[in-house]
C-alpha cells in the first residue's frame, strides 16, 4: 500500500501546486476513539484551479516539524497554521 503522504505530495506535483498549508491541532478536545483527552492531528490543504486537495494526516501523533521538511524536500513551500481553539 501507498503512503498516502507520498501520493498526496505526487497529486500536487502532477497538478502543478506550489505551496501548501499544514494546519494542526494540539490541544485537550473530545473524540470518538478516546473521549476526552490530549489531540494532535494535522491536515494537509493546497488549492488549485478552485479545488480544495486536502489530507487529513493519517495518526495521532502527528510531528508537525518532520512532517513540513519531508514537504520541503519535496519541493514545496510549506505555510504552517495552528487550529487549535484556544
Amino acid at each position: 500500500m501507498s503512503d498516502p503522504i507520498d501520493v498526496y505530495i505526487d497529486r500536487l506535483r502532477s497538478a502543478g501546486v506550489a505551496t501548501v498549508v499544514l494546519g494542526w491541532q494540539q490541544e485537550w478536545d473530545i473524540t470518538a476513539q478516546q473521549g476526552y483527552g490530549p489531540v494532535r492531528r494535522a491536515r494537509l490543504i493546497a488549492y488549485h484551479a478552485g479545488e480544495v486537495l486536502a489530507l487529513d494526516v493519517p495518526g495521532e501523533d502527528v510531528d508537525r516539524t518532520s512532517l513540513a521538511e519531508r514537504l520541503r524536500t519535496a519541493g514545496l513551500a510549506v505555510t504552517l497554521r495552528p487550529r487549535n481553539r484556544a
